[in-house]
């Protein structure tokens, strides 16, 4: 058999509270106001502290932040306040997070274009290594076409006809 739900007994005690806590907001002096709901030194809702002052048992503080409804009440006073509401927390560190992961993809993005250019450089290499050895080849055809010439002139003694002009 289920547990019956602790929400009506945390909402029976945390009703009266904030309606408590907001009236006395209320007739604070408006440029001298502090929120008058447990809070962190970074101007957050403080569940454990709310949980000591509601005078529930410590394990529920799990319930300020899985049951909406909880959580609604406590946030729309804490709002009120100036406080940041229950859970902010971790939207600071989503926000981190996002901040990481898109500082990880700069970089990503960086060495990215770092490989990238860095292929691009090997493929011109490449390029340049093929054309110098085209280059290369061409060359070392003519150097045994003008040796096998030399050759003939050291074999035979004649000299081959070499017009200057270029009329034969």
């Amino acid at each position: 058999m289920a547990r019956p739900s602790v929400v009506p007994e945390i909402l029976a005690l945390l009703e009266p509270f904030l309606e408590a806590r907001l009236s006395a907001w209320d007739a604070a002096d408006p440029n001298a106001r502090v929120p008058t709901l447990p809070a962190t030194p970074d101007g957050k809702v403080s569940v454990d502290g709310l949980v000591r002052e509601l005078g529930c048992n410590p394990n529920w503080n799990q319930h300020f932040f899985k049951k909406r409804e909880v959580m609604d009440a406590v946030n729309l006073a804490a709002e009120t306040m100036g406080l940041s509401p229950i859970g902010s927390r971790a939207f600071d560190e989503e926000a981190g997070a996002d901040a990481e992961a898109e500082a990880m993809r700069t970089r990503m993005a960086k060495l990215g274009s770092s490989e990238k250019k860095a292929s691009e450089d090997l493929i011109d290499a490449l390029r340049r290594i093929d054309l110098l050895t085209a280059e290369n080849e061409g060359l070392r055809l003519e150097v045994e076409r003008l040796e096998a010439s030399l050759a003939a002139i050291f074999e035979t003694g004649d000299r081959p006809f070499h017009d200057p002009f270029g009329n034969l």
